[in-house]
């Protein structure tokens, strides 16, 4: 799991502006060859969803978000901590939070 971590950590340095819980979808799920539609049936959601959290017209809600960690087999807690910093964005707080999240 440390490997899956070390890849979001990879995409936050590489990418230009913060990475977005979306782009990190969407770059995972291609990389891993997951087309929206798989992902979308296989964990019981539409493809429109997976498509708008993606181009980021949407946000996932937590579960969802646990639930496609899961999927992808990386830690919860790294998506997690995305679509926090995205969600602490829309608001214009980005800057004034640090997000660490722990398993319990």
């Amino acid at each position: 799991m440390k490997n899956k971590s070390n890849a979001l950590t990879f995409l936050e340095k590489h990418n230009k502006g913060p990475l977005t819980f979306g782009q990190a979808l969407a770059a995972i799920r291609e990389t891993e060859e997951i087309s929206q539609s798989q992902l979308a049936r296989d964990i019981s959601v539409s493809r429109g969803i997976i498509c708008d959290i993606e181009k980021g017209r949407r946000m996932a809600t937590v579960p969802l978000a646990i639930k496609i960690a899961k999927y992808l087999e990386y830690p919860p807690e790294s998506f997690l901590v995305l679509l926090f910093k995205d969600q602490l964005r829309k608001e214009r707080l980005g800057n004034k939070f640090i997000i660490e999240i722990k398993v319990a």
